[in-house]
C-alpha cells in the first residue's frame, strides 16, 4: 500500500514556506507566524530537506525564491485557505434565517407537548425552522445514532420495552421533568373511590396494543382487576373516548393538562410511581450550534 506524501510531512511546515514566500525573509516571516527567527531557519531546513531544494537562496543581497518554490506558492496557497477554513470555522447557524429542518421522534402522549413547546419557544426565536415529529419505531434508535434523526423524547418507562441490545447506553440522556398518572373523570363522576375505580370501564392507552401495564401490574399485586372496554394506541383517542362514552382514562398528568385545561381528575387508587422524561440524541451532534439551539429551547419549554 502506498504512503501518503503528506504522513511524511509535518504540515506545520507548509504554513512556514507560506510566510516565507509571501514576505521575503526569514525575520519578516517569523513575525508574522509569532515565532522566532531561530524556529523558521531550522524549518527551511527541515524543508530544504524534504524536497531536496534550497528554495530561497542569498542573491545580491536578496532572499529569492528558487524555481520550485515559486512552482509551490500558488496551490500551497489554495491549500492552506482551506485548511484555514476548516480550522477557525465551525459550523454556521443563524436562527433568524435558517430554513434548517429537524426530525424529532416522541412518543404519542409526548407528541403534543413537544410541538407545543415548539411553537412557543423555538419559532419565536428562528421563524425559518422546519419540524418532523415522528411516532417511535424499532428503528428509531438507529436512525438516532445515524443522525437521521435529531432527537429522541421519551419517558423513562419506554426504556424496558426497547428491544435487547438496543444502543441506549451511547446517547446523551437529558432529564427533562417528573410526571405522574392521573385518572379523568368522565360527566357524571363526581368523586373517584377504589370501588368505583373497579366498578367503572376503562379505556387503556396502550402504544404497544397489549400486555399488562403498570397500573394493572399494581392492581394485581393487590388481587385486584378494573374494568378493561377497550385499548387505545393512541393517547388522544383514548382521552376523547372516555370522555364521550363515560369512561375512566388514566393518562400522564402534563399530557391530560394540555389536552384539556379543565378536565376534572383524580389521583388513581393504586400505589403508582412518578416518572422522568428525558430527551436523548447522539454525542455527534453535542456541539452542532442549530442542534444546540433547538434542544435547548424545547427543554426550556418542556421544563
Amino acid at each position: 500500500m502506498a504512503i501518503d506524501p503528506l504522513a511524511k510531512l509535518d504540515t506545520n511546515l507548509l504554513v512556514v514556506l507560506d510566510a516565507l514566500l509571501k514576505e521575503g525573509g526569514v525575520t519578516a516571516a517569523a513575525l508574522r507566524l509569532g515565532q522566532t527567527q531561530p524556529a523558521v531557519s531550522r524549518a527551511l531546513g527541515r524543508l530544504r530537506q524534504h524536497f531536496n531544494d534550497p528554495l530561497f537562496v542569498r542573491t545580491r543581497g536578496r532572499f529569492a525564491a528558487t524555481p520550485r518554490a515559486i512552482a509551490f506558492a500558488e496551490p500551497l496557497d489554495r491549500a492552506l485557505a482551506g485548511l484555514r477554513d476548516i480550522a477557525v470555522a465551525g459550523p454556521q447557524f443563524d436562527a433568524a434565517t435558517s430554513q434548517r429542518r429537524f426530525r424529532i421522534l416522541a412518543s404519542d402522549w409526548l407528541a403534543p407537548l413537544v410541538a407545543a413547546a415548539w411553537r412557543r419557544h423555538v419559532v419565536a426565536g428562528a421563524p425559518g425552522l422546519a419540524l418532523d415529529l415522528l411516532a417511535p419505531a424499532p428503528e428509531g434508535l438507529q436512525a438516532l445514532a445515524s443522525g437521521a434523526i435529531d432527537l429522541a423524547f421519551m419517558p423513562a418507562l419506554a426504556l424496558a420495552s426497547l428491544p435487547q441490545g438496543a444502543p441506549v447506553d451511547r446517547f446523551v440522556r437529558r432529564a427533562l421533568f417528573r410526571d405522574r398518572f392521573v385518572t379523568v373523570l368522565p360527566p357524571g363522576i363526581a368523586k373517584l373511590s377504589r370501588a368505583a375505580f373497579l366498578r367503572e370501564s376503562h379505556v387503556v392507552y396502550s402504544p404497544s396494543g397489549g400486555g399488562a401495564s403498570a397500573l394493572d401490574e399494581a392492581l394485581a399485586r393487590d388481587g385486584a382487576a378494573r374494568r378493561i372496554a377497550l385499548r387505545v394506541a393512541s393517547a388522544s383517542l383514548a382521552f376523547e373516548i372516555a370522555q364521550r362514552e363515560r369512561m375512566l382514562v388514566t393518562l400522564p398528568s402534563r399530557f391530560v393538562a394540555l389536552a384539556r385545561p379543565r378536565a376534572r381528575v383524580a389521583v388513581p387508587p393504586v400505589a403508582l410511581a412518578d416518572f422522568d422524561v428525558f430527551v436523548a440524541f447522539d454525542p455527534s451532534r453535542t456541539m452542532d450550534p442549530g442542534h444546540r439551539f433547538v434542544r435547548e429551547r424545547l427543554q426550556q419549554g418542556l421544563r
